[in-house]
């Protein structure tokens, strides 16, 4: 499939924006969307809710990976999410 096929298959979908008329509302918006984000993702969160979002996310991140050639979820997945829903205890693997 070439990059540009969906333009055969699908015409009606446009991947261009000509933004030299914008109204300036629309630039204010954006200015103030950017300025969001960017103190979202400054913000710092507890260690305790920092941890637990890693642990989210590695399992997210796992079966999504996972998931591709399936659309159950896997033993694998299964054992990743129990094992993160675990304490981590010395000796287990990466933990010191």
């Amino acid at each position: 499939m070439s990059s540009r096929e969906y333009e055969r298959s699908h015409p009606w979908i446009r991947f261009e924006a000509d933004l030299r008329e914008a109204p300036p509302r629309l630039w204010a918006l954006l200015g103030q969307a950017a300025a969001l984000c960017r103190q979202v993702a400054d913000a710092a969160l507890p260690p305790d809710a920092a941890a637990e979002m890693r642990k989210v996310y590695l399992v997210k991140g796992v079966q999504a990976t996972t998931a591709i050639g399936s659309s159950r979820p896997t033993l694998v997945q299964q054992k990743v999410t129990l094992r993160r829903q675990r304490p981590a205890k010395p000796g287990d693997a990466g933990v010191q």
